[in-house]
């Protein structure tokens, strides 16, 4: 079953919702973030600032990794990225 970014990051957000405590989901303003782009096994996850990049970055990237890795099946990497990051290159 091929699912669209959208329906990968809905799926995720149910996941982190489910196992994660209230007040850090909250916290974590993952409601605010979306699949910006799919390069390869790599994953852009746009966020609203450079603050909640390295929120995310620090606090929750291994637990986002693994949580996209097991619903699209392979492994995955993930890149929090802010409005004014530079563009990622390959």
């Amino acid at each position: 079953m091929n699912l669209t970014p959208n329906q990968i990051w809905r799926a995720a957000l149910n996941s982190l919702r489910l196992e994660m405590n209230h007040s850090t989901f909250d916290a974590s303003r993952l409601l605010d973030t979306w699949i910006a782009h799919i390069e390869g096994e790599a994953y852009h996850i746009a966020v609203a600032n450079q603050y909640a990049r390295d929120w995310l970055d620090n606090r929750l990237n291994a637990t986002v990794t693994r949580v996209l890795t097991n619903i699209v099946g392979h492994d995955v990497t993930v890149r929090f990225v802010a409005p004014d990051d530079p563009p990622a290159h390959s």
